[in-house]
């Protein structure tokens, strides 16, 4: 039995200091066993560092939990601070780190944990979880207060002209751009008062709209087919 681990920390819109989550795939055998994501915190003590270290612990505390006599694991991130620290190659120097590295370490001796480093693009999966779970993250903070609440209904209803400039870019109202995958603004709100916007708000839930219509479509799909291989293996057994 070969397990893999795959994870990512994520700090955005700023680092440090921003909102810090986190994302990671386990396989086994090369089929995906868990998928994980998670909110870990914003402001003083948020960096990308420790968002990457909490990763690799939720990670291996998974794998520790459901696959306790296992050897060998392989964990993969593409991070090169963290898998040089855990394969021994660079010192732990970071207060906020030390407490992380030494709780992974444990966990990944006792599993016989072999890291390596892949490039982003390699961990796309995990990187795309932790993204995930900072739009939530916006979205939970916002649903919290009556205030913004209200400011989400209005912007779901307020027709706003949205034109796609680039990969990920958004020009809202003719003239504000937004990234739709930092989730970053050029209007006043977000560029003086530091709140993500209504602009912001309007995209976040465009995508999380048409990322529901695309898992629909797919189930759909999916439905389809068994209902195709259903008709030929009656067709076949007439």
């Amino acid at each position: 039995m070969k397990i893999s681990v795959y994870f990512d920390g994520l700090t955005e819109p700023k680092n440090p200091g921003g909102y810090g989550t986190y994302g990671f795939v386990v396989k086994v055998d090369g089929e995906v066993v868990k998928r994980g994501k998670g909110f870990i915190g914003k402001g003083a003590g948020i960096t990308n560092n420790v968002c990457e270290y909490i990763a690799l612990l939720r990670a291996l505390e998974y794998v520790k939990e459901h696959f306790p006599n296992t050897e060998g694991v392989r964990c993969y991130g593409d991070s090169l601070l963290v898998i040089n620290q855990m394969r021994g190659v660079w010192r732990v120097r970071s207060e906020n780190l030390r407490e992380l590295h030494k709780r992974a370490s444990e966990i990944a001796t006792s599993l016989a944990a072999n890291f390596e480093w892949i490039p982003r693009e390699e961990n796309a999966e995990a990187d795309a979880l932790s993204r995930e779970a900072y739009y939530e993250a916006i979205l939970q903070e916002a649903k919290s207060e009556e205030a913004k609440r209200a400011r989400l209904e209005r912007a779901e209803k307020e027709e706003m002209e949205v034109e796609q400039v680039g990969e990920n870019l958004y020009r809202v109202k003719g003239k504000y751009i937004v990234n739709a995958e930092r989730m970053t603004c050029t209007c006043a709100d977000f560029k003086v008062r530091g709140e993500i916007c209504k602009h912001i708000f309007k995209i976040l839930t465009m995508k999380m709209r048409r990322k529901g219509e695309n898992r629909a479509d797919r189930a759909e799909g999916e439905r389809e087919k068994v209902w195709e291989r259903g008709e030929k293996r009656g067709q076949s057994d007439g």
